[in-house]
């Protein structure tokens, strides 16, 4: 694939850049060279307005809009320029050059110039690494559409902070290289939108995406935490010492490297930016070197950190703070780093994320947390703070913790019921210095505030980052913890009744979203999942559809022999005479003399077809039923009675005439029954019938193919169900109908030969609904408001077609004073697919021709058996076990044909929804927040101080 116009400005401008900077820096100056320097940067700025309209027109000759877009609107089709992995890293390239050519208006250097140009150069080149500029040369009719996970208003705050985060804090140390010392200003503007980044991509898990929580130790999460930490250890290190700030300013734009390889490198499941390829890997891996080696050319410098002024509270808890920061950022950054190797490798399939990221973190770094927490009022209180007001205001913390630990241990004072006595410990253990810094915060922005702007600005800074540890301790166990769960199911009109909060399920709606992707260009003959979802298309046409029309026509001739309705049983009674019969005793076997009388009630006759050598057939009657044998002598303990015999059975309109008859007297499961009364009484015995039913006579062995294949389909469950599903669909038809000759010419083009050659092209539609929602409608009480609110499940055909599930169930949630009510809510599952899924199948098939529409389906029945973290497993698993795909493909396309969205699961057994409180969630929003808006005040004061020539920052 060649290259895009919409990368040409991005390549030349990002060439000239560098090529000017070192040009200036070996030859000293030059006005030439800083001019084409910043004509190269500005040539990357204005690329991203065409590169963006390309994603705005739907030109899919770009590759990435073909497969990151589709026909959506146009806030969407805006923001697929920044979903996908190259056009994410365009948008960094273009973001950070814009504010380096804004520091640069005043100052510039060699330095400056050639270091922000190779940084161009190697973040348009990731994005060249990750097709962000490939042309398609396939002629598209629609896109693969955007990530159903990133449809969702949040997709423009978050990745947006993110992306102005990471180059803020770039261009920060880019400036810090060169000499300039306002890069430290723009490290607080970094740190203040990461902070706000990392506070957004949590409000979206929570409130948008159903996930429960709004932490989980996901890989993506966690390498941004790590730039986040070490930043903020920069932050708190640049007061002591201007050294030890600028080597772990340093070790954060190392982090920001590692984050851009982590979502490249495949380690998250939520996600999907994977990449791995070489170039990208070495790229992102060279940035991080290179800012990992420009920290560890000064490490010395943090040696500042670990000595400790006796004398001087204040700056003991700077340089704490500093080191436990520092620390978690080192941490989590290692492990980060080791797993993102061991995945490239293939040693370790993803980074521990979860259950085993709460095992992994938090042992790490919840010491530090504490240290931290101990050690920000002694920050806080400001030089002022004697030892002896130090010491009794740690001695008061840790009394308050120890006697608090200690109620939790004996059971007395429980934060988390369903948490572990661990967990309960470290919260109370932590409380009491949470809340001591919140204490100091706010009597130092008391202090402060009229004084010393700048400092209370700080300290708000602190306050707000207490609020959010409070946050934290009260809501994390409940956010996260599924045993907080309430499950229940809600049919309309049904009530749930939680926490004095009244929730009613109004009404539900199916309907298609209204948006056309092609579901079968971006995928056919690339796609694992489209490779094992052509084994149950080719299955059907090379060799069911004729074993399908045969037992059609043998259950013809069954019903032409009157014997049809014994197939599925037919009820009746019957009196057997039996003579001189052979008795199966304890003792042995006996042959007793004289007739015994068998009486058949509740019976059951049953048509058994036993497949030999094709093609011949057993045909087998018998019957199932209770039986009275008298007389009884001679029977205790009797197993079976064989002999000559006569009499007639009525099943139903049908005769069967004995001729001979072998009883089993054993109960199916329940032993032999006991003797007594005027008959012999044995539950559910069997008879093997000899007779005739309308002159037909059983047992009988034909050679007839059309039956055998019958009785090939009636051989087990599993056939008998494959011929359900094709005998009550229009699929069915279609190959009695011998109407698969087209759809088998294009399964198997002239040119291939059976089955390597011929999969992973199943004729799925190139123009076809890009989706189906579930609108769910509640009544909510809480004391004495009533509203109404409205929540939308959506199946994004895109995203299951993709790997990525197709399914985005969105959560109820109402807000109380101090806590949530959070709902879960999930479409109900049939067969293991969910109704939306169903429903989708259901909605479009109509518009498709069968065949068609059970392509679809046998793509969709991979992509719910696709495993993201072993994505060939789907494929090994069709190629060793076709049968199974074929069966799933089934069991979706029946399903979707019966499917009636007026009486679907939701009316009948209830929408299944799992409940929860989350108290203090607000703490998190809150402090979050105020991290964001104290951090840009903090930037303005600082920035506004310094024209003035300054305001000092400690008393």
């Amino acid at each position: 694939m060649g290259l895009h116009y919409t990368g040409y400005p991005y390549l030349i401008g990002a060439a000239a850049a560098p090529a000017a900077g070192l040009l200036c820096y070996r030859s000293g100056g030059g006005r030439r060279w800083i001019n084409a320097w910043r004509a190269g940067l500005l040539l990357v700025i204005v690329a991203w307005i065409p590169y963006i309209w390309a994603y705005v027109i739907q030109d899919y000759t770009l590759l990435p809009v073909y497969e990151y877009s589709g026909r959506h609107e146009f806030i969407y089709r805006l923001a697929s320029s920044w979903a996908g992995g190259g056009g994410s890293l365009a948008a960094l390239a273009s973001v950070y050059s814009l504010i380096i050519l804004l520091l640069s208006r005043r100052r510039v250097n060699g330095v400056l110039l050639a270091s922000s140009g190779l940084m161009v150069l190697a973040l348009v080149t990731l994005a060249l690494e990750n097709n962000a500029f490939t042309y398609n040369s396939v002629e598209a009719y629609a896109g693969a559409g955007l990530n159903p996970l990133l449809q969702s208003p949040w997709i423009y705050p978050h990745p947006l902070a993110t992306f102005l985060a990471y180059s803020s804090l770039l261009a920060a140390v880019t400036a810090l290289v060169a000499g300039d010392l306002r890069g430290r200003l723009v490290a607080l503007v970094a740190w203040s939108i990461l902070s706000l980044s990392l506070l957004l991509g949590g409000v979206w898990s929570y409130e948008s995406l159903g996930w429960g929580g709004y932490w989980a130790w996901d890989p993506v999460e966690v390498s941004e935490l790590v730039p986040w930490l070490l930043l903020t250890a920069a932050l708190h290190a640049f007061p002591v010492d201007r050294r030890a700030g600028q080597t772990l300013l340093y070790m954060s734009a190392a982090g920001v490297f590692l984050a851009l390889l982590v979502t490249r490198a495949g380690l998250s499941e939520l996600h999907g930016f994977a990449s791995p390829a070489a170039a990208t890997v070495t790229v992102a891996g060279a940035g991080f070197l290179v800012f990992l080696v420009l920290a560890l050319r000064d490490v010395e410098a943090l040696r500042v950190l670990a000595v400790f002024d006796r004398r001087r509270p204040y700056w003991l808890g700077v340089k704490v703070s500093s080191l436990s920061l520092f620390y978690m950022g080192l941490v989590t950054l290692a492990i980060m780093l080791w797993s993102t190797v061991g995945v490239l490798l293939g040693r370790i399939g993803s980074a521990p994320t979860g259950d085993s990221g709460i095992r992994v973190y938090h042992p790490l770094l919840a010491p530090a947390l504490l240290a931290l927490l101990v050690a920000m009022p002694l920050s806080m209180l400001g030089e002022r703070l004697k030892w002896d007001n130090a010491v009794g205001l740690l001695a008061s913390g840790t009394a308050s913790s120890i006697a608090l630990s200690l109620l939790g241990y004996l059971g007395r004072v429980v934060v988390s019921p369903k948490s572990s006595l661990l967990t309960n410990i470290y919260i109370l253990v932590v409380l009491p210095w949470t809340g001591i810094a919140l204490a100091a915060s706010l009597m130092g922005i008391a202090r402060f505030f009229k004084r010393n702007r700048l400092v209370a600005a700080r300290l708000a800074i602190h306050f707000f980052t207490a609020v959010l540890v409070l946050g934290l301790l009260v809501s994390g166990p409940y956010s996260y913890n599924s045993s907080y769960y309430t499950d229940t199911r809600l049919k309309v009109g049904d009530e749930l009744v939680l926490d004095g909060v009244r929730i009613k399920l109004l009404s539900y709606e199916y309907r298609l979203q209204e948006g056309v992707i092609d579901a079968y260009t971006p995928y056919a003959g690339r796609s694992p999942i489209f490779y094992a979802g052509s084994v149950a298309p080719a299955l059907l046409v090379t060799g069911l559809d004729e074993a399908y029309q045969e037992a059609v026509k043998g259950l013809e001739e069954l019903k032409r022999m009157g014997l049809l309705g014994l197939l599925d049983g037919i009820h009746g009674q019957g009196h057997l005479e039996v003579y001189n019969p052979t008795i199966s005793l304890p003792t042995g076997n006996v042959t007793s003399n004289g007739t015994y009388q068998v009486v058949l009630e509740n019976a059951t006759g049953l048509l058994l077809i036993r497949p030999g050598e094709e093609p011949n057939v057993t045909l087998q009657l018998v019957v199932v039923g209770d039986v009275l044998v008298s007389p009884t002598e001679g029977l205790e303990g009797a197993r079976y009675l064989e002999g000559p015999s006569r009499g007639s059975i009525k099943l139903g309109d049908l005769t069967v005439n004995v001729t001979g008859a072998s009883v089993t007297l054993v109960s199916h499961g329940t032993g032999q029954a006991p003797a007594g009364g005027p008959a012999y009484r044995v539950r559910d015995s069997m008879l093997s019938i000899n007779g005739s039913i309308n002159g037909v006579n059983l047992p009988a062995v034909l050679s007839d193919e059309a039956i055998y294949y019958v009785g090939l389909f009636r051989s087990n469950e599993y056939t008998m169900q494959l011929f359900r599903f094709l005998n009550e669909t229009r699929l069915g038809r279609v190959l009695l109908d011998g109407g698969v000759d087209s759809f088998r010419r294009e399964l198997f083009p002239a040119n291939c030969t059976w089955p390597e050659t011929c999969l992973g092209y199943p004729p799925t539609p190139t123009q076809v609904a890009e989706g189906a929602i579930l609108k769910l409608t509640f009544q909510v009480e809480s004391g004495r408001s009533v509203t109404t609110k409205t929540i939308v499940q959506r199946f994004e055909l895109n995203g299951e077609l993709q790997g990525v599930r197709g399914l985005v169930a969105t959560p109820l949630v109402v807000r109380l004073p101090t806590a949530d009510v959070y709902l879960e809510v999930y479409p109900p599952l049939r067969e293991g697919y969910h109704e939306l899924i169903v429903y989708y199948l259901h909605s479009v098939s109509k518009e498709l021709d069968p065949t068609r529409a059970f392509s679809l389906a046998s793509v969709l029945a991979a992509a719910n058996l696709y495993d993201q973290g072993n994505p060939n497993y789907v494929v090994q698993l069709a190629m060793n076990q076709p049968a199974q795909m074929l069966h799933e493909a089934l069991t979706l396309y029946t399903l979707s044909e019966h499917f009636d969205p007026d009486n679907s699961s939701i009316a009948t057994e209830g929408l299944y929804i799992r409940a929860k409180i989350v108290p203090g969630i607000r703490l998190v929003w809150i402090g979050g927040a105020g991290l964001f808006l104290t951090g840009i005040a903090t930037a303005v004061i600082t920035g506004l101080s310094s024209r003035r020539g300054g305001e000092s920052s400690e008393e």
